[in-house]
């Protein structure tokens, strides 16, 4: 009697399939060989200047950008380096068929530094528009607590002294809150511009 039976090999990122016929006391020999499970990666480097710059895979030097990198599916470190510029890592994950583009933004330190001060400048001025709000909102709430303070002064009536002094208040508290927030804006002020003057 034959019988048909479906031999899988796999592996690690490795797979074969192969369907032979057997019979009873058959004595056979096969070979199977698996095909890697592949991926790729297109890298390629920004500025100009790096467009050239080697490329890293798990440390493993693979050759100069731009190129196309066959990987086994899997996970990868993918570095750019280039003289006079800052590394670059990238992770990812590469299934079976599929194909990635990776685009590297090289920095120089002095790129990089005037970045780091650009955002302490925005955080400075973010800080001061912050700080000058709740002054004005401090402000406000101050007025409007001693008009309704004056006003209970003046009340006719019980019901009319109980609503001012509520306002009153309620107006003290949003004075305190509006305080607190400018003290609070006014350290990232301070902060902020010594973090940029320290680059």
């Amino acid at each position: 009697m034959n019988k048909d039976t479906k031999f899988n090999l796999c592996q690690l990122n490795f797979d074969t399939t192969k369907e032979i016929t057997v019979s009873i006391s058959d004595d056979k020999n096969f070979t199977l060989t698996p095909s890697p499970r592949l991926g790729s990666v297109s890298v390629f480097v920004e500025p100009t200047d790096a467009s050239n710059a080697e490329i890293y895979v798990d440390n493993i030097a693979k050759g100069n950008a731009p190129l196309v990198l066959p990987l086994l599916i899997g996970n990868y470190n993918i570095t750019a380096k280039k003289n006079n510029f800052l590394d670059k890592t990238e992770t990812i994950t590469l299934a079976e068929n599929e194909k990635k583009q990776l685009n590297f933004e090289l920095l120089t330190y002095e790129g990089t530094r005037q970045q780091s001060i650009d955002r302490w400048a925005n955080v400075k001025w973010y800080s001061i528009i912050g700080t000058a709000l709740s002054v004005g909102a401090s402000y406000y709430f101050s007025t409007a607590a001693d008009k309704n303070f004056d006003n209970y002064q003046q009340s006719k009536t019980q019901t009319d002294a109980t609503n001012f002094q509520k306002k009153t208040d309620q107006h003290n508290l949003y004075m305190q809150i509006s305080v607190g927030a400018a003290g609070g804006f006014l350290v990232g002020t301070i902060y902020s511009w010594v973090m940029e003057k320290s680059y």
